[in-house]
């Protein structure tokens, strides 16, 4: 009986600590999924490669960052994102994502 309070606090610290890791936040390589990260889909979907592995991102649309005529497109290339979100069920669910704009040189 003495032993379960200490292990009780235990398993709690342990499953609070897991559930701060889970968190990322960091620059990745953004892109469409399918045309850049040889991803199995239907259609262009945003996707991101966090530790060399490529997950399709949940809460951002391809359409707000697809246009072929500009630069930053996701369309248009392999770019760097800021995101913020967690990885569950195989997935990236962003809280944020934002591309990086690329420095022109002069």
């Amino acid at each position: 009986m003495k032993y379960l309070l200490p292990l009780i606090i235990l398993i709690i610290s342990c499953v609070s600590l897991q559930k701060r890791k889970t968190t990322i936040s960091e620059v990745v390589e953004a892109a469409c999924g399918l045309c850049f990260f040889d991803m199995t889909t239907d259609e262009c979907r945003i996707a991101v490669k966090i530790n060399d592995k490529s997950y399709f991102v949940e809460n951002t649309s391809i359409k707000e960052y697809c246009d072929p005529n500009e630069k930053e497109s996701l369309c248009s290339g392999i770019k760097s994102a800021n995101v913020i979100g967690k990885i569950k069920h195989g997935v990236f669910i962003d809280d944020k994502f934002e591309i990086i704009k690329t420095k022109e040189l002069k």
